[in-house]
């Protein structure tokens, strides 16, 4: 009998738990009313493009001649804004010499760039045996905005 009124009790307060909060009414919206757009902040506005604040380059190229031959390309990626920069996306690939065709590629990402920041990262790209290359760095995208 005590099992019984403990195991009904039991019942009871997990309903009671469950329906909580469920009394509220709900919030009708007016789709007559659209709510006026949030005013744009000063700092979103004075917000460099990328092509001012983020630059890349090439700082050394070194080939290694072996089978592949591949080439060890350090690059330096610099954030001379006044403001961090988010999810910054690098490529750096091989650009043959003779005829300009590309060769491979990679991409690299940062997770942030802390304004007046640098960040130095060295890639293996592979070429072709008796080829000349050259290296080519481009940002691909940023954030400033989190």
């Amino acid at each position: 009998m005590r099992t019984a009124l403990l195991l009904i009790s039991l019942l009871l307060a997990g309903a009671l738990l469950m329906t909580a909060g469920c009394t509220e009414e709900a919030v009708l919206i007016d789709p007559t009313k659209t709510p006026a757009p949030p005013a744009t902040t000063p700092a979103a506005t004075a917000t460099p493009p990328v092509s001012e604040s983020l630059s890349a380059s090439v700082l050394s190229m070194q080939q290694h001649i072996t089978t592949p031959p591949y080439w060890m390309v350090t690059v330096r990626v610099d954030n001379r804004g006044p403001v961090d920069a988010y999810q910054v996306v690098t490529r750096v690939r091989l650009i043959d010499a003779e005829d300009g065709t590309q060769g491979t590629w990679t991409t690299e990402r940062f997770e942030r760039i802390s304004a007046g920041d640098h960040k130095t990262y060295t890639v293996k790209l592979y070429g072709e045996q008796g080829r000349q290359y050259r290296a080519d760095v481009e940002i691909l995208s940023s954030q400033y905005e989190r």
